[in-house]
């Protein structure tokens, strides 16, 4: 499966995402982040089409989107909501669980 992963920057407001587009254009993915005033770095949503799920598309996404984070953000606080599914990747990540809504947040170092 042939596809490549755009960097989108909104305008008026504080998100940068990650598109993954396959080769006829059409985006099959995506993950967005917000940069908020305290120093902080929300991890947004993730998503990946269904019929393209389960080859590495989601990881592709997330890690080219943390690789972000660690080079233009240092000192900052990042942290998540996610589903259950989701957790394994977060916590190989070195994100501690919060409780309850498994509330997850890393320091950039």
């Amino acid at each position: 499966m042939e596809y490549q992963i755009v960097k989108v920057e909104t305008n008026g407001q504080p998100l940068v995402g990650w598109l993954a587009v396959d080769a006829d254009g059409n985006t099959i993915g995506h993950v967005f982040l917000s940069i908020q005033n305290d120093k902080k770095i929300k991890l947004l949503d993730a998503w990946v089409d269904e019929q393209y799920r389960r080859q590495g598309i989601y990881r592709e996404l997330w890690e080219t989107r943390w690789e972000y984070v660690e080079k233009n953000y240092k000192g900052y606080k990042a942290y998540a909501w996610c589903l259950p599914k989701s957790l394994p990747l977060l916590i190989e990540k070195e994100f501690t669980p919060g409780d309850t809504c498994v509330y997850v947040e890393k320091e950039i170092l």
